[in-house]
């Protein structure tokens, strides 16, 4: 036995003014686009030390600073400097020009110190190229470090022993 239900009278007239108002433009988006130029709220250097010319900065960069910098804090992190932030047009297009030489140079750093690494047997100067690796920013020098004594380890017949679970 099935029981009819009334038709609530509030579902119909949302149905019917959705019907009639689906196709209405003027409802979904809107009606101009005014673009307006972003606010200029201060001039900091170009980042390239030998330019020096002013970078106007917006509001909207402004508010990303002080952003970053509230979070950074929080960390108990150094604050960003404003003269390292911006480049100049000029300097930008040549920053991004030699962008691929600079990125070869980085990783040829990176490979000559995990080989120095790999090789060395001395634990002062592993401490020292394994505190280089995170300064340049290695993603996982941890896991560097981990598969280097694994792998010594296995070498020399070691193994290690690992407790059972």
């Amino acid at each position: 036995m099935t029981r009819e239900f009334e038709v609530d009278p509030e579902v119909i007239a949302d149905l019917k003014l959705r019907a009639a108002t689906e196709h209405d433009r003027s409802r979904s988006r809107p009606t101009s686009y005014a673009w307006t130029p972003p606010k200029i709220v201060g001039a900091w250097h170009c980042k390239n030390p030998r330019c020096r010319v002013l970078v106007d900065v917006t509001e909207e960069t402004m508010e990303r600073f002080c952003m970053f910098n509230a979070h950074l804090r929080r960390r108990g992190e150094d604050p960003l400097e404003p003269s390292k932030i911006l480049y100049c047009d000029s300097c930008i297009v040549e920053y991004k020009r030699t962008a691929p030489d600079r990125r070869r140079g980085q990783m040829d750093r990176v490979a000559v110190a995990i080989r120095q690494l790999k090789e060395s047997g001395d634990s002062s100067r592993e401490r020292d190229l394994i505190a280089q690796l995170e300064e340049w920013g290695h993603p996982d020098v941890t896991g560097l470090v981990q598969a280097i004594t694994e792998r010594r380890a296995a070498a020399s017949g070691t193994g290690t022993r690992r407790k059972s679970l």
